[in-house]
Formats: structure tokens, sequence, C-alpha cells
């Protein structure tokens, strides 16, 4: 008897166990490795109080396809608290506490000048060649006078996947990457818009030769085959064209003078009909132009 009890009395009663096992000692271990864990834990994903990834929700489809519309990311908040921002980073753009907050790849470094000459990006007068380094992985040339310049072809030659579309073949390019047979200027149905702001109708003079098409029905179709089919539904020229209309009075309160506002729910059978219009006033009326203090805005191309 007496035996038992000594041997019930040492047995931990279930308050003990569940605070503190049926073995002080390894409790004792366990903890140290919780709290060390705990402890690393905490000071990776919180330095200083801190967090150091953010979720964020991608909104948009500016940076197609490298993040797309609808996309959760875990955005690094420290990164560059111990380095330098380098050309070619992703990086999220905002004010703390403030929306919304901006996802873009980083171009320019500080001291830097970026600009866009003869349809070139450039750094410093330096054309910027993204291709080369890899990011750019297809290119896709769209119509042309027949002749492609020097770095669009340096272009086309560098990217995995080059395409073509265009009305004129070319023997040393034509089996290199894709050609896709397109309308010549003459060829071409839809609308033009002259220097003075005069909206004319263009109708093709003769029809589309064997298998060339236009180039929006061009991109309608590629775009469907990589599934969005919902956001290119376009049959008719006059989609594309009240579509334009529509986007030049989106979220214009007038402090945009291109506002094609009156066109937008034309119908196709108008379209067809459509006379020269002009939008806005006449270009340097009455000897001002239209910005606030009437004088014209010339911007340097080279």
């Amino acid at each position: 008897m007496d035996t038992e009890d000594t041997a019930t009395k040492r047995r931990p009663t279930l308050l003990q166990r569940i605070l503190i096992g049926g073995n002080v000692r390894w409790t004792m271990v366990r903890l140290l490795v919780l709290l060390t864990v705990t402890t690393f834990v905490l000071n990776y994903f919180f330095p200083e109080g801190e967090a150091r990834y953010r979720r964020i929700l991608v909104d948009g489809k500016s940076m197609d396809p490298t993040y797309v519309h609808g996309e959760t990311l875990l955005m690094h908040a420290l990164e560059y608290s111990d380095q330098t921002p380098q050309r070619g980073d992703v990086v999220v753009l905002g004010q703390e506490g403030h929306s919304p907050f901006y996802l873009k790849r980083i171009i320019g470094l500080p001291g830097e000048r970026v600009a866009i000459r003869r349809g070139q990006m450039t750094i410093d007068g330096t054309v910027y060649d993204a291709y080369g380094d890899g990011r750019i992985r297809a290119l896709w040339s769209i119509s042309g006078d027949g002749i492609d310049p020097a770095w669009l072809r340096a272009a086309l030659d560098t990217v995995p996947l080059a395409i073509r579309s265009t009305p004129w073949a070319d023997p040393e390019r034509d089996g290199r990457g894709i050609a896709l047979p397109s309308a010549s200027w003459v060829e071409k149905d839809g609308t033009l818009t002259g220097a003075d702001r005069l909206i004319s109708r263009q109708r093709r003079l003769f029809p589309l030769p064997g298998e060339a098409k236009p180039d929006w029905w061009i991109v309608t179709q590629v775009a469907r085959a990589m599934g969005w089919q919902a956001a290119f539904h376009y049959e008719w020229a006059a989609e594309i064209y009240r579509e334009h209309v529509r986007l030049t009075a989106y979220g214009n309160d007038g402090a945009r003078l291109l506002n094609l506002r009156r066109h937008a729910p034309i119908s196709n059978p108008a379209y067809e009909e459509l006379t020269p219009w002009r939008w806005g006033e006449l270009p340097f009326d009455e000897g001002r132009f239209p910005t606030p203090d009437g004088k014209a805005r010339l911007l340097p191309l080279s």
C-alpha cells in the first residue's frame, strides 16, 4: 500500500500534464526551441516592429504579362533598407497610408535622363536595350511603310519570337519569325485625323488581296486565342471607332481638349456614311493655341 501511495503521489495531475507535460526537462527543451524559433520569425518578418512583407493586389493590366490583373503579391517592404534600387527592378510606388499604389519597373536611375526619340526609349541619349537583356521575349511589329528602321530590325533579330504584320514582302526577313499579311494604306478601312483636327472616313480603294486582313482584326484574333475573348469582341471597324471616342470622354471633365463624346452612340450604318467633322476649335484660332496663355508648347524630339 505504501508503494502504491508513493507512485500515486508522483504521477502528474491532468493540469500539470497540460501546462508542463509529463517530463519537466523535455518540456523546458521544447519551450527553449519554441522561443528561439519565435524570436527568429519575429525578427525576420517584423524587424524593428515593421512588417517585412505586405500583401498587395494587382489592379490593372499595365504589367502584363509579368503580373496579371487580380494576382496577389507579397511586397518586400524593406528590400532597399540596405541596398539601392537597380535598373529592371519591379517596385511599388506610393505614399504610406494613402492609395493607390503603383507597380512599376525601374528604367532610369537617379541623375539619368529618360526620353522617347523617334519611337525609341533612350537613357542619357543611348537607346535602352531591354531586348538583349532577355526581359522581352516577343516583339510584334504592326504595319509600317515597308522599311523597318535599324533599331527595329535589330530588336526583331534579338527576341526569341518576332512577329511582323505588314503588307510588304521582305526576302531578308521572310522565313524568320511569323509574318502576318495586313492591309496597305489603299486597302485600309477606318478614319483619319488631320493636323487641323478634321476626322474623315477612309474607305478602301481596292479589296484585300489573298490572306491580308486589317490590323485590328489580326490583333483581335490573336487576343482571343490567348484567352481574351470578352475584351476583344470586335467584329466591325465601327466598334473600334466607338471605343476610341468613348475613351476620349472617359474621366474627361473638360481638362482634356480631345473629347469625341458626341460620336459614342454612332451606329454601324452611320459610321459607314460618316462625313468629315472637326473636333474642338480650330488650331491657332484667332492667333491663340489651346493653352492657358495661348502660346504653343514646343518639345524637342532629338
